[in-house]
């Protein structure tokens, strides 16, 4: 049974809020936004570097991306680019979307714009494009909450017309070896 608009936005309100303080407490400890970072799948980690040094190593499952150019929302598990072991389950998002009622979450491909309830549906591209903002943030969100993860990791491609996201479950400093 879908859940009504106010409580679904509570519970969205509930995950983003619950994944700032999550953020918060990541960036007082490493302070990951001064570092460079690079993603590895073949490592399975994210690497923080700042002033040629490695200042925090995190492991991490990647969650989906979002692509600008069509308005589209595609799941870590349905792209053939993601290593599976790295990515977010399958019945993970299925579970989401029965919990919701959302049945668009299960689909491997869905347009956020027309899930008002990840968005609010609003007119002016300007406001489409912050209504696909919102959209990735409650997606995140969710799925950080869901694996107990540390924070999220926002990532774009060169054109800036790709969002993907990754749950960091695991940070720590590397050990120098001096």
């Amino acid at each position: 049974m879908r859940q009504t608009t106010e409580s679904m936005t509570n519970a969205f309100s509930e995950y983003q809020q619950w994944l700032r303080k999550r953020q918060l407490q990541l960036e007082g400890t490493y302070q990951l936004s001064q570092c460079e970072w690079s993603l590895s799948q073949d490592e399975g980690v994210v690497t923080y570097r700042r002033g040629g040094i490695i200042r925090a190593i995190a492991t991490f499952s990647m969650i989906g991306s979002y692509c600008a150019d069509n308005g589209t929302w595609l799941w870590a598990w349905a792209n053939p680019a993601i290593d599976r072991v790295h990515s977010i389950p399958r019945d993970q998002c299925a579970s989401w979307a029965a919990d919701t009622g959302l049945t668009e979450l299960a689909q491997p491909v869905f347009c956020v714009t027309e899930c008002p309830e990840l968005c609010d549906d609003r007119g002016s591209l300007w406001e489409q494009n912050l209504a696909s903002r919102t959209s990735i943030d409650r997606l995140a969100s969710m799925a950080a909450y869901a694996v107990d993860g540390l924070g999220v990791q926002y990532y774009t491609n060169p054109q800036h017309r790709v969002i993907g996201c990754v749950v960091l479950t695991c940070v720590y400093v590397p050990v120098c070896c001096c």
